[in-house]
This record gives C-alpha cells, structure tokens and sequence, in this order.
C-alpha cells in the first residue's frame, strides 16, 4: 500500500532506476485516502467504532476536517472526507483500503458480531459505489 501511495502522490523520485519511473509520463499528484483497517481489533461491538472512528480521524486530520457532528456516521464522514480532498486539490481522490478482510477475521466465529461489523463496514465503504466525479467520487 506505501508503494501505491506514493506513485498516487507522484513521488517519482522513489521509483528511480524502476521501469515504472521512464514509464509513467505525467506522474500526477492526486489525493490519497488510506484506510487501513488493521489499525485495530473488532473481537467485540465496543471496539468496532472506536476503531473506525480512529481511522477517520486520521485522515480527516490531514485534510484539517474537524470533529464530526455524528462520529458514527462512516458514509457521511467518508464522503465529506473525499469531497474536501477534492475542493482542496481539484483532483480525483484514490482510496486505499488495507487489510479490509481483518474486521471479518476477527469475528469469523461469532455470527452476531460478524453481522454487525459487516454493517458497519457497509456503512463505511458505501460513498466508495456512488460514481460523481464532480464531487471527487469516481470508479
């Protein structure tokens, strides 16, 4: 994900003596919103936001979003998330999800628990379907 990162960000100077660096014409720089969903443990519901949250936070820090009015709204704080990346840079946002499998692992025994971090994942990734470039969102 840190190699991905980087070329999103157009840092063509780490990819010197690589093909990708004669290869790459434009080196762009676009904004990149990474969510790495092993920055925690979802073994019971109380972790499940305070992960998530954690990870929001994280980014919305960087684009200099302050706290959210409703921190358990993920779709709302991630679509807000994008549209100010994209107000502040004019560039199409590229997300990077890491780890999306570890909040299903660390429930793949209790179908209770499993169900309610799936939907809360939903929850997270659904601005991630919608296809409005105008607003920083794109496929």
């Amino acid at each position: 994900m840190d190699t991905l990162r980087c070329y999103f960000e157009g840092r063509k100077e780490l990819f010197e003596g690589l093909y990708i660096y004669d290869m790459e014409k434009e080196w762009k720089k676009y904004p990149v919103i990474r969510l790495d969903l092993s920055n925690g443990k979802y073994f019971e519901k109380d972790l499940v936001h305070g992960t998530i949250n954690t990870i929001l936070k994280w980014q919305e820090k960087e684009y200099g979003i302050s706290d959210p009015e409703d921190p358990t709204n993920y779709d709302a704080r991630l679509t807000n998330l994008i549209r100010t990346a994209y107000a502040q840079t004019g560039e199409q946002v590229v997300i990077l999800i890491d780890e999306y499998d570890a909040p299903m692992l660390d429930s793949i025994t209790d179908r209770d628990l499993k169900d309610y971090i799936r939907n809360r994942v939903r929850n997270l990734f659904s601005p991630l379907k919608a296809r409005r470039s105008t607003s920083g969102l794109s496929s």
